[in-house]
């Protein structure tokens, strides 16, 4: 507020203070708004979880239970909800936060490491008072908030974007300086995790792998060129659930040629039940819709 005429200095300080109250601390960047745009450029492995929408599921599809990252014992789905819950709150990673706030969580690994990023609906007074709890030290990185503890942990919070990230302190820092820079992060062009997130949708549960090693449970060469998969599971029942894949290739021929690999991976593969609703080449993907049974 300097270099300002007084006459107007009370205004122009209310409007910055109403500002303030509802983003929180300035020092976070102008972070990603989606929680696909935090995954750095040279990342080989994500997974997400929509909570939101398991949550709020109206049929949860078969075998959610068990595919969130929380062992669960439970055969009814709102027990299995009951259960992330208590998982989430015991969690002291989760600084306070509750899993009905929470929108989108995704782990990303990458050459350098691996970190969280947590989306939701925070009250983040209460994230950084819980940080403050267990010992973390508040400070700026590339005039970013960050929050670190010891020689290895670091959280990153990004009021704006209801985000926060949690990992290494390399790994953290990693994605500080992506948010600065304005480059750095994953798009459809340079890396192929979010070009089969692109092409299967978000979902409830996806998780995408920059190699084919662990395609349908199949060795990798008997999907010749494959580069990337990735998998969502999109909806269902209980005694089903609908599955959309991607994977990508190094050319659109390749892809045609690749077609019936895949199709023979998934109709010979003895550890799922599934029927085929689609399958085709997509330029340099081939995309597939199944159904999956209990």
């Amino acid at each position: 507020m300097t270099n300002i005429n007084r006459s107007v200095a009370f205004v122009i300080l209310a409007a910055a203070l109403l500002i303030v109250l509802a983003c929180g601390d300035s020092r976070n960047g102008s972070a990603p708004g989606n929680i696909e745009g935090f995954v750095l450029e040279d990342a080989s492995v994500m997974t997400s979880v929509n909570f939101s929408g398991l949550l709020n599921a109206v049929d949860a599809p078969f075998g959610m239970a068990g595919s969130v990252g929380f062992s669960s014992d439970a055969e009814d789905y709102e027990d299995a909800l009951d259960d992330w819950r208590d998982h989430w709150e015991d969690d002291d990673k989760s600084f306070g936060t509750t899993l009905d706030e929470v929108a989108d969580f995704m782990v990303v690994h990458y050459d350098g490491g691996g970190y969280r990023v947590v989306k939701g609906d925070f009250d983040f007074s209460d994230i950084r008072s819980e940080l403050e709890d267990q010992d973390y030290d508040d400070g700026t990185y590339r005039d970013s908030e960050i929050w670190e503890k010891g020689e290895f942990e670091a959280v990153a919070l990004f009021d704006a974007s209801g985000a926060f990230v949690l990992g290494g302190k390399d790994s953290v820092r990693e994605v500080i300086k992506a948010v600065q820079r304005g480059e750095g992060f994953a798009n459809s062009e340079n890396n192929g995790l979010i070009g089969v997130r692109e092409k299967t949708g978000k979902g409830l549960v996806f998780l995408a792998f920059d190699d084919c090693r662990n395609l349908f449970g199949v060795d990798a060469g008997a999907v010749n060129n494959c580069e990337t998969f990735g998998l969502a599971v999109t909806g269902g029942s209980e005694g089903e659930a609908d599955v959309s894949g991607a994977v990508l290739f190094s050319s659109e021929r390749r892809a045609e040629s690749g077609m019936d690999d895949i199709e023979d991976a998934i109709e010979d593969n003895n550890n799922i039940d599934a029927d085929i609703e689609e399958l085709k080449v997509d330029g340099e993907f081939v995309t597939f819709n199944l159904t999956i049974y209990e």
